[in-house]
């Protein structure tokens, strides 16, 4: 229903709408592993591995959708999209312009891949933070892969280019980590959507109240007039 309801918003704005399965997921599952299994199963390295393939993928598509005669390209998602969604908009400044995203939308996200992998709900789950750190990985020596996994520069579109969706009481993407980076961004308040929900519960949530999807439509509505 979520996937299905994200997309419907925004192409009934008269978008052209791609969703993209990430790398190890759903159709693009390894055979005889899980959904996302990859990724937890050889961290640290798994976070690295998969987000610079799907960053590739992604410029590729934003070029594939200008190509097609899209003047505006929106890239955004839930959780791990988000996560790969504002890592393109931290690199995509040095991309080629025909292949820069012009808005961003980020629901249930956080600043630091670290803070999901040893410090999160998700992470005591699957027992990957002492996992880690039974292997030797300091928070100093995972810290070193940030330049990889973490949207430390600036985003390549203009902060009221940005709409946010953030869960309270997440507690796999913390808040206040997805805090900090709206702070950092210097998004708007009104681009910032701020709910009393966890990480599943916010994200969600939009299919009943989808007023961030209609914020993102209403920019770039203005934008093209």
């Amino acid at each position: 229903m979520y996937k299905r309801q994200v997309p419907y918003t925004l192409v009934r704005a008269g978008n052209r709408v791609i969703a993209p399965e990430a790398p190890w997921h759903s159709r693009r599952m390894v055979p005889g592993r899980w959904g996302g299994e990859p990724l937890i199963a050889t961290a640290p390295r798994g976070a690295p591995d998969l987000l610079q393939a799907a960053l590739s993928e992604i410029a590729t598509i934003i070029g594939w959708a200008r190509a097609q005669g899209s003047r505006q390209v929106a890239v955004g998602g839930t959780s791990l999209g988000a996560l790969t969604s504002q890592l393109v908009a931290a690199h995509a400044s040095a991309w080629p312009a025909s292949l820069r995203p012009d808005y961003l939308y980020l629901a249930t996200t956080s600043g630091s891949i670290r803070q999901v992998a040893v410090d999160s709900e998700l992470a005591e789950t699957f027992g990957l933070g002492h996992a880690l750190r039974r292997a030797g990985w300091t928070d100093d020596e995972l810290s070193r892969l940030s330049p990889l996994t973490d949207p430390l520069g600036e985003p390549v579109m203009a902060p009221d280019r940005i709409v946010m969706v953030l869960g309270r009481v997440d507690s796999v993407t913390r808040f206040e980590e997805g805090r900090q980076l709206a702070e950092r961004w210097r998004v708007p308040t009104d681009n910032l959507f701020v709910r009393d929900q966890g990480h599943f519960s916010a994200a969600v949530g939009v299919v009943t109240d989808d007023a961030p999807l209609l914020r993102l439509t209403s920019i770039m509505a203005r934008a093209r007039e």
